[in-house]
C-alpha cells in the first residue's frame, strides 16, 4: 500500500460500521496499533460509523502510480441529511492512504443494498486500469455497476479562504479556485445550513468568474446563528470534491435575539466526529422536557425536565450523560411551549 515491499492488513469493522484500520507491515512484522484509520465522510457527523467498511478490497490500483489502493464499501451512506449508499476509493501512497477519499461511486438514494459487496476485478477493459465493481443484491432485478476509475483521478481541487466572522442577515459572498486535471468542472456549488434546523437549504451554485474562479452568495436571511458552510466541486466525470465544514461566528453587535428565534432541535459533534451535544432553540418560555430512548422505544434518561424554560439558545451535553453508556442509535423526543420534535442520533464510544 506504500510500496515498501512488504504485505499490509487492512481490518473492517464488521456490519455496524466503524473505521477501517491499516497497519503497514514491516521488517519487524505488524504494529500493535493501526498505522492509519480510514472514517467515514457522512455529513452531518452525527451519522458516521454506520455501515461503514462493511467491504473492503486492496488488490487493486486505480490510478497505476505503483501503489495498492483501498475500496471501502458503506451502505448505509449519508450526505446532507440525504441517504445513499456508495463505494469509496482512497488511493495509496507512499506517505500512507488518503485521509479522505479520492472517488466515490454513488447508489440510486432508493436501493439499501448498494455497496454490500464491492472489489478491484481487474482490467476490464484492456487500458491497463483496474475496474470497480459494486454489487446491489436488493435491487429488482438484482444488479452490479462497474466503474472505469483510472481515468477519474485525481479529485477537483478547492482553494477557498474560509469565512468564520460575519454580520447577521448580511449576505456572504464566497470566492473559490476550482481546478481539475480533466480542465472540466462541470458544477460548484455551496451547501449551507443551521446546527439548529433539522434540513440544509438548497445548494447555491457558484458562477465562473474568471478562470478557475468562481463566486457564489449566501443570502441574508442564511446567515444566522449556527451557520456552516462547505463548497463542493464535481468534474466531468461525476467525482466530486469538497472543503472541510466551516462554521461562522456572528457579530456580537448583531446577535439573534430570542424574538427571531425559531423553534428547533439538532444534534451536534465535536471536531472528532461523535455526536456530544443537544442544540435546542425556543421562541416561548415555558415547560419543557428531552427524554432520550434506545432502539427498543426504552426511555433511557431525560436530559431535560423543567416547568419554565426561558425562550432562547439552549445546549445540553450528551457527552456528560452517564446513560448513554453503551454505542448505538438513540431517539430523542423534545416537548416545549412551541411543540414536539423528534429524531434520531448515533453514539459512538
Amino acid at each position: 500500500m506504500n510500496g515498501d515491499g512488504y504485505s499490509d492488513l487492512v481490518l473492517t469493522p464488521g456490519f455496524d460500521g466503524g473505521e477501517v484500520s491499516v497497519y503497514l507491515g514491516s521488517p519487524q512484522g505488524l504494529p500493535l496499533s493501526p498505522s492509519w484509520t480510514l472514517t467515514d465522510p457522512s455529513y452531518p457527523a452525527v451519522f458516521r460509523g454506520e455501515g461503514f467498511g462493511l467491504s473492503v478490497s486492496i488488490r487493486g490500483d486505480a490510478n497505476r502510480d505503483g501503489f495498492d489502493d483501498i475500496l471501502v464499501s458503506q451502505y448505509r451512506y449519508h450526505e446532507n441529511l440525504a441517504f445513499n449508499p456508495s463505494v469509496f476509493c482512497y488511493l495509496g501512497k507512499a506517505s500512507g492512504p488518503s485521509s479522505r477519499p479520492d472517488w466515490a461511486g454513488r447508489g440510486n438514494g432508493i436501493s439499501g443494498s448498494y455497496g454490500l459487496n464491492a472489489a478491484f476485478c481487474g482490467d476490464v477493459n484492456g487500458d491497463g486500469d483496474s475496474e470497480v465493481l459494486a454489487a446491489d443484491p436488493a435491487s429488482f432485478p438484482g444488479s452490479a455497476r462497474l466503474f472505469h476509475l483510472g481515468k477519474q483521478f485525481p479529485a477537483p481541487r478547492i482553494e477557498h479562504e474560509p469565512i468564520n466572522f460575519w454580520n447577521e442577515g448580511e449576505p456572504i459572498v464566497l470566492d473559490a479556485a476550482v481546478t481539475d486535471h480533466t480542465d472540466t468542472v462541470s458544477r460548484v456549488e455551496i451547501l449551507h445550513h443551521s446546527v439548529y434546523d433539522s434540513d440544509f437549504l438548497p445548494p447555491i451554485a457558484m458562477e465562473g468568474v474568471e478562470g478557475d474562479r468562481y463566486r457564489g452568495t449566501i443570502p441574508g436571511a442564511s446567515v444566522r446563528a449556527g451557520l456552516v458552510y462547505f463548497i463542493r466541486a464535481t468534474d466531468n466525470y461525476g467525482l466530486a470534491m469538497r472543503t472541510l465544514p466551516i462554521e461562522v461566528d456572528l457579530n456580537p453587535a448583531s446577535a439573534v435575539t430570542p424574538r427571531t428565534l425559531s423553534f428547533g432541535v439538532r444534534v451536534g459533534a465535536a471536531s472528532g466526529g461523535k455526536a456530544d451535544r443537544l442544540l435546542l432553540s425556543t421562541t416561548r418560555p415555558g415547560p419543557a422536557s428531552v427524554r432520550l430512548f434506545d432502539v427498543q422505544g426504552r426511555l433511557a434518561g431525560t436530559l431535560l425536565d423543567t416547568r419554565n424554560l426561558e425562550n432562547g439558545m439552549h445546549v445540553l451535553s450528551l457527552s456528560g450523560a452517564t446513560f448513554l453508556h453503551a454505542s448505538g442509535v438513540y431517539f430523542y423526543r423534545v416537548d416545549t411551549a412551541d411543540g414536539t420534535r423528534s429524531g434520531r442520533f448515533v453514539i459512538l464510544h
